[in-house]
Protein backbone atom coordinates (compact mmCIF):
# COMPACT_ATOMS: atom_id res chain seq x y z
CA UNK A 1 0.00 0.00 0.00
CA UNK A 2 1.40 3.70 -1.10
CA UNK A 3 1.86 6.45 0.84
CA UNK A 4 -1.20 7.80 -0.68
CA UNK A 5 -3.70 5.06 -0.13
CA UNK A 6 -2.39 5.02 3.68
CA UNK A 7 -3.31 8.71 4.42
CA UNK A 8 -7.01 8.36 2.04
CA UNK A 9 -7.49 5.05 4.44
CA UNK A 10 -7.35 6.60 7.98
CA UNK A 11 -8.79 9.95 6.79
CA UNK A 12 -11.73 8.26 5.76
CA UNK A 13 -11.63 5.89 9.61
CA UNK A 14 -11.47 9.17 11.02
CA UNK A 15 -14.36 11.08 9.29
CA UNK A 16 -16.86 11.63 11.96
CA UNK A 17 -15.06 11.20 14.84
CA UNK A 18 -15.24 13.46 17.72
CA UNK A 19 -12.37 15.91 18.56
CA UNK A 20 -9.53 14.01 20.02
CA UNK A 21 -9.04 16.36 23.27
CA UNK A 22 -8.67 19.71 24.32
CA UNK A 23 -4.74 18.96 24.93
CA UNK A 24 -4.18 17.69 21.51
CA UNK A 25 -6.84 20.15 19.67
CA UNK A 26 -5.38 23.58 21.57
CA UNK A 27 -1.94 22.94 23.00
CA UNK A 28 0.14 22.11 19.97
CA UNK A 29 2.53 24.94 20.15
CA UNK A 30 6.18 25.36 20.43
CA UNK A 31 6.11 25.01 24.22
CA UNK A 32 4.77 21.86 24.31
CA UNK A 33 6.55 20.13 21.13
CA UNK A 34 9.55 21.35 23.06
CA UNK A 35 8.24 19.16 26.12
CA UNK A 36 7.04 16.18 23.87
CA UNK A 37 10.93 15.97 22.66
CA UNK A 38 12.31 16.15 26.34
CA UNK A 39 9.95 13.21 27.02
CA UNK A 40 10.53 11.44 24.03
CA UNK A 41 14.43 11.42 25.46
CA UNK A 42 13.01 10.76 28.70
CA UNK A 43 11.38 7.62 27.82
CA UNK A 44 15.24 6.67 26.43
CA UNK A 45 16.51 7.04 29.50
CA UNK A 46 14.24 4.96 31.41
CA UNK A 47 14.32 2.43 29.10
CA UNK A 48 11.18 3.29 27.87
CA UNK A 49 10.39 3.87 23.94
CA UNK A 50 7.60 3.48 22.34
CA UNK A 51 6.35 3.11 18.97
CA UNK A 52 3.09 4.00 18.02
CA UNK A 53 2.63 1.31 14.41
CA UNK A 54 -0.77 2.28 12.80
CA UNK A 55 -3.04 0.19 11.65
CA UNK A 56 -6.34 0.63 11.30
CA UNK A 57 -8.64 -2.15 13.68
CA UNK A 58 -11.80 -3.39 11.83
CA UNK A 59 -13.98 -5.88 13.69
CA UNK A 60 -11.60 -8.87 12.61
CA UNK A 61 -8.25 -7.72 12.30
CA UNK A 62 -6.02 -4.92 11.02
CA UNK A 63 -5.18 -3.28 8.12
CA UNK A 64 -2.36 -1.02 7.19
CA UNK A 65 0.94 -2.53 8.05
CA UNK A 66 3.87 -2.17 6.23
CA UNK A 67 6.75 -4.21 7.98
CA UNK A 68 10.25 -5.30 6.17
CA UNK A 69 10.66 -9.09 5.72
CA UNK A 70 9.35 -11.28 8.50
CA UNK A 71 10.58 -13.15 11.30
CA UNK A 72 13.97 -11.21 11.33
CA UNK A 73 16.17 -10.68 14.21
CA UNK A 74 18.44 -6.89 13.80
CA UNK A 75 20.21 -5.92 17.27
CA UNK A 76 21.16 -2.75 17.36
CA UNK A 77 17.88 -1.33 15.35
CA UNK A 78 16.91 2.45 16.39
CA UNK A 79 13.11 3.70 15.76
CA UNK A 80 12.55 7.10 14.83
CA UNK A 81 9.10 8.48 15.21
CA UNK A 82 7.74 11.23 13.16
CA UNK A 83 4.61 12.89 14.60
CA UNK A 84 2.93 14.06 11.45
CA UNK A 85 0.20 16.54 11.33
CA UNK A 86 -3.28 16.13 12.96
CA UNK A 87 -5.91 13.57 11.46
CA UNK A 88 -2.84 12.11 9.22
CA UNK A 89 -1.19 9.20 9.28
CA UNK A 90 2.79 9.02 10.82
CA UNK A 91 5.61 6.65 10.72
CA UNK A 92 7.85 5.34 12.69
CA UNK A 93 11.62 4.19 10.58
CA UNK A 94 13.96 1.84 11.49
CA UNK A 95 17.50 2.42 11.12
CA UNK A 96 20.77 -0.31 10.89
CA UNK A 97 22.66 1.48 13.60
CA UNK A 98 26.11 -0.94 11.79
CA UNK A 99 25.42 0.39 8.39
CA UNK A 100 23.23 3.89 9.80
CA UNK A 101 20.90 2.90 6.98
CA UNK A 102 17.30 3.37 6.70
CA UNK A 103 15.96 0.00 6.86
CA UNK A 104 12.48 0.07 6.68
CA UNK A 105 8.79 1.68 7.97
CA UNK A 106 5.87 0.45 10.25
CA UNK A 107 2.56 3.23 9.30
CA UNK A 108 1.96 4.45 12.91
CA UNK A 109 -1.03 5.89 14.95
CA UNK A 110 -2.36 9.60 14.32
CA UNK A 111 -0.12 12.34 15.89
CA UNK A 112 2.14 10.05 17.64
CA UNK A 113 3.73 11.81 20.58
CA UNK A 114 6.54 9.55 22.17
CA UNK A 115 7.62 5.79 21.57
CA UNK A 116 9.38 3.65 24.29
CA UNK A 117 11.15 0.51 24.78
CA UNK A 118 11.11 -2.57 26.72
CA UNK A 119 14.78 -3.15 28.61
CA UNK A 120 14.83 -6.04 26.54
CA UNK A 121 14.10 -4.35 23.28
CA UNK A 122 11.65 -6.58 22.03
CA UNK A 123 8.51 -4.64 22.36
CA UNK A 124 7.72 -0.76 20.89
CA UNK A 125 4.95 1.03 22.37
CA UNK A 126 3.60 3.53 20.83
CA UNK A 127 1.58 6.41 22.37
CA UNK A 128 -0.79 8.08 19.64
CA UNK A 129 -2.48 11.40 20.72
CA UNK A 130 -4.87 11.35 17.43
CA UNK A 131 -6.63 7.82 18.04
CA UNK A 132 -5.87 8.26 21.97
CA UNK A 133 -4.29 4.34 22.11
CA UNK A 134 -1.12 2.82 23.05
CA UNK A 135 -0.08 0.08 20.00
CA UNK A 136 2.99 -2.55 21.09
CA UNK A 137 5.24 -3.71 18.07
CA UNK A 138 7.34 -6.67 17.94
CA UNK A 139 10.41 -5.51 17.24
CA UNK A 140 11.40 -9.17 16.07
CA UNK A 141 9.14 -8.63 12.76
CA UNK A 142 8.43 -4.88 13.47
CA UNK A 143 4.77 -6.56 13.53
CA UNK A 144 2.00 -4.22 15.36
CA UNK A 145 -0.38 -5.74 17.87
CA UNK A 146 -4.10 -4.89 18.82
CA UNK A 147 -3.94 -0.89 19.64
CA UNK A 148 -4.62 -0.56 23.82
CA UNK A 149 -7.07 2.19 24.14
CA UNK A 150 -6.61 4.31 27.10
CA UNK A 151 -9.10 6.87 27.30
CA UNK A 152 -6.91 9.86 26.98
CA UNK A 153 -4.55 11.85 24.85
CA UNK A 154 -1.37 9.78 25.62
CA UNK A 155 1.66 12.23 26.22
CA UNK A 156 3.92 10.56 27.79
CA UNK A 157 4.86 6.45 28.01
CA UNK A 158 7.86 5.47 30.60
CA UNK A 159 8.49 1.96 31.42
CA UNK A 160 9.71 0.08 34.36
CA UNK A 161 12.68 -1.27 34.70
CA UNK A 162 11.88 -4.84 34.60
CA UNK A 163 9.47 -4.10 31.95
CA UNK A 164 6.63 -5.25 33.44
CA UNK A 165 4.38 -2.29 33.30
CA UNK A 166 4.22 0.72 31.14
CA UNK A 167 2.41 4.20 32.20
CA UNK A 168 0.93 6.24 30.21
CA UNK A 169 -0.44 10.02 31.14
CA UNK A 170 -1.71 13.12 29.39
CA UNK A 171 -1.40 16.67 30.32
CA UNK A 172 -4.88 17.54 29.98
CA UNK A 173 -5.60 14.40 32.89
CA UNK A 174 -5.38 13.88 36.40
CA UNK A 175 -4.11 9.91 36.17
CA UNK A 176 -1.41 7.86 35.18
CA UNK A 177 -2.96 4.31 33.15
CA UNK A 178 -0.80 1.04 33.82
CA UNK A 179 -0.54 -1.41 31.07
CA UNK A 180 0.55 -4.87 31.90
CA UNK A 181 3.20 -5.79 29.08
CA UNK A 182 2.57 -9.32 29.38
CA UNK A 183 -1.14 -8.86 28.43
CA UNK A 184 -1.04 -5.45 26.83
CA UNK A 185 -3.99 -4.49 28.89
CA UNK A 186 -4.55 -1.39 30.72
CA UNK A 187 -5.39 -1.30 34.18
CA UNK A 188 -7.26 1.01 36.66
CA UNK A 189 -6.32 4.34 36.50
CA UNK A 190 -3.60 5.91 39.28
CA UNK A 191 -5.04 9.10 40.44
CA UNK A 192 -2.57 11.54 40.08
CA UNK A 193 -2.37 15.58 40.02
CA UNK A 194 -3.22 18.06 37.29
CA UNK A 195 -1.42 18.35 34.30
CA UNK A 196 0.91 15.35 34.86
CA UNK A 197 3.95 15.74 32.63
CA UNK A 198 6.43 13.51 33.51
CA UNK A 199 7.61 10.15 34.80
CA UNK A 200 10.39 9.35 36.27
CA UNK A 201 11.50 5.61 38.26
CA UNK A 202 14.25 4.88 40.97
CA UNK A 203 16.76 2.39 39.53
CA UNK A 204 15.51 -0.45 41.44
CA UNK A 205 12.30 0.49 40.03
CA UNK A 206 10.08 -0.10 43.37
CA UNK A 207 9.41 3.91 42.67
CA UNK A 208 7.67 5.89 40.06
CA UNK A 209 7.57 9.53 40.25
CA UNK A 210 5.17 11.76 38.24
CA UNK A 211 5.68 15.57 38.07
CA UNK A 212 2.06 17.25 38.03
CA UNK A 213 2.58 20.25 35.82
CA UNK A 214 -0.51 22.06 37.12
CA UNK A 215 -0.59 20.91 40.48
CA UNK A 216 3.20 22.10 41.60
CA UNK A 217 3.78 18.78 43.34
CA UNK A 218 5.43 14.96 42.83
CA UNK A 219 3.48 11.83 43.46
CA UNK A 220 5.25 8.93 44.30
CA UNK A 221 4.01 5.43 42.87
CA UNK A 222 4.20 2.07 44.33
CA UNK A 223 4.78 0.30 41.16
CA UNK A 224 4.52 -2.99 42.94
CA UNK A 225 1.12 -1.98 43.60
CA UNK A 226 0.34 1.13 41.83
CA UNK A 227 -0.81 2.61 44.59
CA UNK A 228 0.25 6.91 44.88
CA UNK A 229 1.42 8.39 47.89
CA UNK A 230 0.96 11.65 49.27
CA UNK A 231 1.32 13.92 46.88
CA UNK A 232 4.95 16.17 47.37
CA UNK A 233 4.97 19.75 47.24
CA UNK A 234 7.98 21.39 45.28
CA UNK A 235 6.90 24.86 43.79
CA UNK A 236 5.18 25.92 40.49
CA UNK A 237 5.55 23.81 37.22
CA UNK A 238 7.14 20.97 37.77
CA UNK A 239 8.80 19.76 34.66
CA UNK A 240 11.18 17.22 34.95
CA UNK A 241 12.67 14.47 37.43
CA UNK A 242 15.74 12.45 37.73
CA UNK A 243 16.56 10.15 40.41
CA UNK A 244 19.78 8.33 41.71
CA UNK A 245 18.32 6.24 43.72
CA UNK A 246 18.14 8.04 46.47
CA UNK A 247 17.27 11.60 45.80
CA UNK A 248 14.60 12.48 43.27
CA UNK A 249 15.84 15.69 41.04
CA UNK A 250 12.74 17.78 40.04
CA UNK A 251 13.17 20.72 37.89
CA UNK A 252 10.55 23.31 38.08
CA UNK A 253 9.47 27.78 37.59
CA UNK A 254 12.70 28.77 39.56
CA UNK A 255 14.09 25.86 41.27
CA UNK A 256 15.26 22.34 41.40
CA UNK A 257 14.03 20.21 44.19
CA UNK A 258 15.88 17.03 45.82
CA UNK A 259 13.30 14.48 47.19
CA UNK A 260 14.82 11.99 49.84
CA UNK A 261 13.16 8.96 48.03
CA UNK A 262 13.38 6.85 51.67
CA UNK A 263 10.70 9.56 53.46
CA UNK A 264 9.59 11.55 50.18
CA UNK A 265 9.96 14.65 52.20
CA UNK A 266 11.42 17.99 49.81
CA UNK A 267 14.91 19.22 50.81
CA UNK A 268 16.17 22.63 50.74
CA UNK A 269 15.80 23.97 46.88
CA UNK A 270 18.61 24.78 44.78
CA UNK A 271 18.42 27.76 42.24
CA UNK A 272 20.62 27.62 39.48
CA UNK A 273 18.89 29.75 37.52
CA UNK A 274 16.13 31.10 35.69
CA UNK A 275 13.65 28.21 34.12
CA UNK A 276 15.79 24.90 34.51
CA UNK A 277 14.24 22.13 32.24
CA UNK A 278 16.00 18.69 31.90
CA UNK A 279 17.82 16.49 34.33
CA UNK A 280 20.34 14.18 33.46
CA UNK A 281 22.08 12.25 36.13
CA UNK A 282 25.67 10.37 35.51
CA UNK A 283 25.50 6.39 35.84
CA UNK A 284 27.75 6.57 39.12
CA UNK A 285 24.93 8.66 40.52
CA UNK A 286 27.45 11.94 41.45
CA UNK A 287 26.56 14.51 38.86
CA UNK A 288 22.87 15.82 37.74
CA UNK A 289 23.19 18.25 34.67
CA UNK A 290 20.08 20.60 34.38
CA UNK A 291 19.42 22.69 31.37
CA UNK A 292 18.60 26.16 31.52
CA UNK A 293 16.21 26.84 29.62
CA UNK A 294 16.65 30.95 29.48
CA UNK A 295 18.07 33.11 31.91
CA UNK A 296 18.63 36.76 31.23
CA UNK A 297 22.05 37.00 33.84
CA UNK A 298 23.65 33.99 31.64
CA UNK A 299 24.60 33.66 27.83
CA UNK A 300 22.03 32.00 25.70
CA UNK A 301 22.35 28.18 26.54
CA UNK A 302 23.70 27.06 29.67
CA UNK A 303 23.57 23.98 32.01
CA UNK A 304 24.27 23.55 35.41
CA UNK A 305 26.09 20.73 37.19
CA UNK A 306 24.71 19.52 40.76
CA UNK A 307 27.27 17.71 43.37
CA UNK A 308 24.57 15.21 44.50
CA UNK A 309 26.71 14.96 47.54
CA UNK A 310 26.40 18.51 48.56
CA UNK A 311 23.13 19.64 46.03
CA UNK A 312 25.44 22.42 44.87
CA UNK A 313 25.19 23.94 41.84
CA UNK A 314 28.31 24.28 39.77
CA UNK A 315 29.11 27.01 37.22
CA UNK A 316 27.45 27.00 34.22
CA UNK A 317 28.23 25.14 30.98
CA UNK A 318 27.79 27.22 28.20
CA UNK A 319 25.66 25.01 24.94
CA UNK A 320 23.71 26.16 22.49
CA UNK A 321 20.83 28.52 22.89
CA UNK A 322 17.43 26.70 24.34
CA UNK A 323 18.86 23.62 25.49
CA UNK A 324 16.30 20.94 25.95
CA UNK A 325 17.45 17.58 26.18
CA UNK A 326 20.49 15.74 27.75
CA UNK A 327 22.06 12.42 27.41
CA UNK A 328 25.07 10.44 28.86
CA UNK A 329 27.18 8.22 27.80
CA UNK A 330 27.20 4.57 28.99
CA UNK A 331 30.31 4.96 30.52
CA UNK A 332 29.46 8.44 32.01
CA UNK A 333 32.51 10.40 30.47
CA UNK A 334 29.95 12.55 27.99
CA UNK A 335 26.97 14.14 28.52
CA UNK A 336 25.57 15.49 25.06
CA UNK A 337 22.69 18.62 24.58
CA UNK A 338 20.54 18.78 22.08
CA UNK A 339 19.83 22.50 22.01
CA UNK A 340 17.53 24.70 19.57
CA UNK A 341 19.52 23.65 16.34
CA UNK A 342 22.50 21.76 17.46
CA UNK A 343 24.16 19.43 20.11
CA UNK A 344 26.91 20.18 22.21
CA UNK A 345 29.06 17.27 24.08
CA UNK A 346 30.59 18.07 27.52
CA UNK A 347 33.04 16.66 29.30
CA UNK A 348 31.69 15.37 32.92
CA UNK A 349 35.24 15.15 34.22
CA UNK A 350 36.12 18.88 32.98
CA UNK A 351 32.05 20.20 32.66
CA UNK A 352 33.68 21.72 29.59
CA UNK A 353 31.96 21.88 26.89
CA UNK A 354 33.12 20.41 23.35
CA UNK A 355 32.79 21.61 19.54
CA UNK A 356 29.45 22.02 18.79
CA UNK A 357 27.86 20.04 15.97
CA UNK A 358 24.97 21.86 14.19
CA UNK A 359 22.30 19.43 13.34
CA UNK A 360 18.82 21.25 12.75
CA UNK A 361 15.97 22.49 14.73
CA UNK A 362 13.14 20.12 17.07
CA UNK A 363 15.97 17.77 18.31
CA UNK A 364 15.90 14.29 19.87
CA UNK A 365 19.26 12.54 20.36
CA UNK A 366 19.63 8.83 21.85
CA UNK A 367 22.77 7.21 22.30
CA UNK A 368 23.15 3.67 21.02
CA UNK A 369 24.65 0.82 24.05
CA UNK A 370 27.92 0.93 23.24
CA UNK A 371 27.94 4.36 23.29
CA UNK A 372 29.87 4.66 20.25
CA UNK A 373 27.11 6.62 18.22
CA UNK A 374 24.63 9.44 19.20
CA UNK A 375 21.85 9.45 16.88
CA UNK A 376 20.30 13.01 16.51
CA UNK A 377 16.22 13.24 14.86
CA UNK A 378 15.67 16.43 13.47
CA UNK A 379 12.54 17.14 11.11
CA UNK A 380 12.90 14.50 8.05
CA UNK A 381 16.35 13.00 8.73
CA UNK A 382 18.64 11.41 11.37
CA UNK A 383 22.43 12.46 11.89
CA UNK A 384 24.84 10.05 13.04
CA UNK A 385 27.46 11.62 15.55
CA UNK A 386 30.87 9.38 16.71
CA UNK A 387 31.52 9.53 19.92
CA UNK A 388 35.14 9.59 19.59
CA UNK A 389 35.83 12.70 17.26
CA UNK A 390 32.20 14.13 17.64
CA UNK A 391 31.86 14.57 14.17
CA UNK A 392 28.57 14.30 11.86
CA UNK A 393 27.87 11.36 9.31
CA UNK A 394 25.46 11.41 6.37
CA UNK A 395 21.84 12.02 6.98
CA UNK A 396 19.62 9.54 6.78
CA UNK A 397 16.07 10.30 5.54
CA UNK A 398 13.38 9.83 7.39
CA UNK A 399 9.40 11.13 7.44
CA UNK A 400 9.35 14.65 6.93
CA UNK A 401 7.88 15.83 9.93
CA UNK A 402 8.77 16.50 13.42
CA UNK A 403 10.55 13.55 15.66
CA UNK A 404 8.20 11.87 18.02
CA UNK A 405 11.32 10.08 19.46
CA UNK A 406 14.15 8.16 18.84
CA UNK A 407 14.70 4.62 20.57
CA UNK A 408 17.62 1.96 20.26
CA UNK A 409 17.77 -1.75 20.85
CA UNK A 410 19.56 -2.72 23.28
Amino acid sequence: MDDKSLHDLLNGALAGEPPIGPVAQNSLGAGIRLRRRRRALAAAGCAAVAVIAVIIQTGTGLIGHSPGPAERQRPGTAYVADQGERNLIGRITSINTATSRAEGTIWAGVNPEVIAITPDGKTLYVASVGSRTVTPISTATDTPGKPIKVGLDPELIAITPDGKTAYVAGLSSRRVIPINTATNTAGKPIKVGLGPDFIAFTPNGEAAYVANYNSGTVTPINTATNVAGKPIKVGASPKFIATNGKTAYVSSASKVTPINTATNTPGKPIYVGARPGFVAITPDGKTAYVALEGDAKLPPGAVIPISTATNTPGQPIHVGSAPGLISITPDGKTAYVASAYAVTPISTATNRPGKTIYIGSDITIAITPDGKTVYAATSGKVIPISTATNTAGQPIQVGPGAPGGIVITP
